[in-house]
């Protein structure tokens, strides 16, 4: 049975899912234990996370990330987390609020 870890929204993600996930992030570990690892994920991990986000990875299995850009949204501060394929032009933007990254909308991916 493949082991399973939670992700930020309480939604199940399987080891090799995490796996990948982690490349793209920041870890900072207190021991060689992960049950008393502390995991700082960045936005793009955050933005993988989402089920637009695993679709396009799962699609698209080699990508790469965007430089961050910095927008105004509906009155707001946003910030555009962008992915694009490494073989053809697919690409996943997903603009979030700058101050909560709340996910206020999202371009592209799979469809």
């Amino acid at each position: 049975m493949e082991r399973q870890v939670s992700d930020t929204s309480g939604s199940l993600v399987s080891t090799q899912e995490w796996t990948r996930l982690v490349r793209l992030c920041t870890i900072l570990t207190g021991s060689k234990d992960a049950a008393d690892s502390t995991f700082i994920i960045h936005l793009e991990g955050l933005v993988l996370i989402l089920p637009e986000g695993r679709q396009f990875w799962q699609t698209h299995s080699r990508i790469r990330t965007l430089p961050k850009q910095y927008i105004e949204v509906d009155g707001r501060f946003a910030v555009v987390t962008s992915f694009e394929s490494v073989i053809n032009n697919a690409r996943l933007d997903v603009v979030s609020a700058y101050d909560t990254y709340e996910v206020l909308h999202i371009y592209g991916g799979c469809a």
